[in-house]
């Protein structure tokens, strides 16, 4: 009778054990019952790519379940915030390495090909004017290869290590960076508009560059609303016909509220002055405006459920506070390292060639010539194209021998010649500066 009580006991302890301990590894229990730190990240987790992917396995590692205890116990210092209380936006200091999390369904090899990326924009005015967006994304492959590169993930190559110094703890101002080759050679360069000094680079946190330090929102994305507007009229959620459709849907995003009844109210509001603006419109596009007022509904519920509880509390924090660094339109991104002012030894700054990445742009406005139609001649480039600091000084290169490849040289934005490109000038890009040597 010991024995089958003894037996019993063990038997419901594994059990309640097992199931506590996948409870512990469920999103409900890191998400909500445990931490509850934004109130808006769970949602922004299921609308992501990486809605399958469980907290546990990007913020602990796709670990053995005895390492996996092991590093939980190490995370019970944050149970003291919770307590005492944190500030917001709060970071992730502890995130693993990403051979641990990423590379678990990433492996590093898989990524050897370039991919175009097409993309649609609308301008905020009445005809929502369309324009689009072609670039070769030069992850990597044989283009990189004959350069003598690696493309975009040169960074993320483990012959290769990135080291860098930041001021604040979402890596948005970094003044020292560190580049080791396959050779072993290193190269220092660090921040010519606010230098270090040595005393500092000795005290300073080196930290390792990893792939979450671009691809930062992966797991939690809270889109700018341009983008939120861009992508409804590019995948027909909204209808171009609708004047002003762009502005207003970006003007009602952008709302401030206080809880979600307010935000649903901003909503109605907004469709009520829409009709008085253009009172014709439920007459000549019916079904339009109704997917338009459908879309604004939901869309604007789902930014209060991602953002009224942590803005009532907190008026500072909103989209804004979680920006997007794997690009560089609306943040810093690339330019935290790739600005132009972040300069060696023999005043050489990190690459600031656009092409390492990805070609020039392509935009085609409306009633524009083909893509095809407007590439520019010529296949080899010269070596200057290929030296780190070419957009520095492409304006004080140019002579007769650029018309072989790119036809009439003449700046501007009107995209009527391969020098005219919207996509590159007159535009300001956050963290860039042309200036700093």
């Amino acid at each position: 009778m010991i024995v089958l009580i003894v037996s019993i006991v063990v038997v419901v302890a594994g059990t309640v054990g097992i199931l506590g301990w996948e409870f512990s590894n469920s999103n409900t229990f890191c998400a909500i019952v445990c931490h509850n730190v934004h109130p808006e990240e769970p949602y922004a987790h299921q609308a992501s790519q990486h809605a399958q992917v469980t907290c546990v396995e990007c913020h602990m590692g796709r670990l053995p379940i005895l390492k996996i205890m092991a590093v939980k116990v190490t995370h019970s210092t944050h149970l003291w915030g919770m307590i005492a209380g944190y500030e917001r936006p709060l970071t992730s200091p502890s995130m693993p390495a990403s051979r641990k999390s990423c590379e678990g369904c990433h492996a590093e090899q898989s990524h050897q090909r370039d991919s175009v990326l097409v993309r649609k924009h609308y301008e905020p005015n009445e005809a929502n004017t369309e324009t689009t967006i072609q670039l070769t994304l030069r992850t990597a492959g044989s283009w990189a290869r004959k350069l003598g590169g690696e493309g975009i993930h040169w960074h993320s190559n483990k012959e290769n290590q990135v080291r860098f110094i930041s001021t604040d703890e979402q890596n948005l101002n970094i003044q020292w960076v560190e580049a080791t080759g396959p050779d072993g050679k290193t190269v220092v360069y660090t921040d010519a508009t606010q230098p270090l000094t040595d005393k500092k680079i000795a005290q300073s946190e080196k930290k390792v560059m990893e792939c979450t330090d671009c691809h930062n929102r992966v797991g939690h994305p809270f889109l700018n609303p341009e983008v939120v507007a861009d992508n409804a009229l590019a995948q027909g959620y909204l209808n171009r016909r609708l004047p002003f459709i762009k502005a207003k849907l970006v003007n009602l995003l952008e709302q401030e509220y206080a809880s979600e009844e307010e935000a649903l109210n901003l909503v109605e509001e907004a469709y009520d002055q829409y009709q008085k603006d253009f009172p014709n419109i439920t007459k000549e596009f019916p079904e339009d405006y109704d997917r338009f007022k459908e879309f604004g509904r939901q869309r604007q519920k789902a930014i209060a459920n991602w953002l009224v509880r942590s803005r009532f509390r907190h008026p500072d924090v909103s989209w804004q506070s979680f920006q997007d660094l794997s690009g560089h339109k609306y943040t810093p991104g690339c330019f935290r390292c790739h600005s132009g002012k972040h300069l060696d030894e023999e005043g050489s700054p990190i690459p600031v060639n656009c092409t390492t990445c990805h070609n020039i742009p392509f935009i085609q406005k409306e009633k524009d010539p083909a893509f095809w139609q407007r590439r520019p001649f010529g296949d080899l480039k010269p070596r200057s194209h290929k030296q780190p600091d070419f957009i520095l000084e492409h304006s004080r290169l140019i002579g007769e021998s650029c018309k072989s490849c790119h036809q009439e040289i003449k700046y501007g934005t009107d995209n009527k010649s391969f020098c005219a490109n919207p996509a590159c000038h007159a535009v300001e890009w956050p963290g860039l500066n042309l200036d700093a040597r």
